[in-house]
């Protein structure tokens, strides 16, 4: 079986269309599977409980109409899965606040919009899943923009936990976006956790400054600039997400 298995990812290997996308972890590209276009995603060897664990994940965001690539095939530690046009939400982000602060109206809608429909696609999730779930590494690189629509993708470490992490995970990922840590990251986390808090009737903003400082903590052990993310970490542990002191190079004084 496994012989039969490489066979088969080579096939989709000469197949495939571009270079590999960013993926700390896996194997990650385009190809043409049965005359449409797919996106492989190739666990190294032992790893074939994540690829069963990921298809699984699509499967239920199917049933469940969560945005998320639809799931096509599972071969061994290889799940093949729809391909969805879109911009990565880092990507996205990066794009309107590469010159600083956005001062076009239609950015800051588009800024605005996003953020609540990254908040309601995480409550949608949670939903989905009996509020029990986490979809797991909630970077901004793991989301999809696709107009106006927000679809998830990579869920290798979906895994009961607290929904909060996600939510925290994500604010982390935007908040470390360079420039780091600027009001208008702020202002997106705000309506995003709002929007969340709001869909899913609950309120634990006392609690979301912790959740992103962990995740901070995490995120930093990847980053050159980890003693920043850390200082930012220790401030949020002190006065919450919305609070942070002139210790950690900003100060932000903004309710959700």
């Amino acid at each position: 079986m496994a012989e039969v298995h490489r066979v088969e990812l080579n096939d989709l290997e000469r197949r495939r269309i571009g270079g590999n996308f960013f993926s700390r972890k896996n194997t990650v590209f385009k190809s043409v599977f049965l005359g449409r276009i797919v996106v492989v995603k190739a666990y190294g060897s032992g790893r074939s409980s994540l690829a069963k664990k990921e298809y699984s994940v699509l499967e239920e965001c199917q049933a469940s109409g969560v945005a998320a690539p639809a799931p096509v095939e599972l071969r061994e530690n290889t799940v093949l899965m729809e391909f969805v046009e879109g911009a990565t939400l880092a990507d996205l982000l990066d794009s309107l606040w590469l010159d600083g602060a956005v001062t076009v109206p239609e950015d800051k809608h588009k800024l605005e919009s996003t953020a609540s429909a990254v908040g309601e696609w995480l409550a949608r999730f949670h939903e989905a899943f009996g509020g029990g779930t986490t979809r797991g590494d909630s970077n901004a690189r793991n989301f999809l923009v696709c107009g106006d629509e927000v679809f998830g993708v990579d869920f290798e470490e979906s895994s009961p936990a607290d929904v909060l992490d996600d939510v925290g995970q994500v604010c982390s990922s935007v908040l470390s976006m360079h420039p780091m840590f600027t009001q208008e990251k702020f202002d997106f986390c705000c309506t995003l956790a709002r929007t969340y808090f709001s869909a899913t009737d609950s309120d634990r903003s006392d609690e979301l400054g912790s959740a992103t400082a962990k995740a901070l903590r995490y995120y930093a052990s990847y980053r050159s600039d980890a003693a920043a993310m850390l200082d930012m970490a220790d401030s949020m542990d002190r006065t919450g997400l919305f609070q942070a002191d002139s210790s950690a190079g900003t100060s932000t004084h903004r309710s959700i």
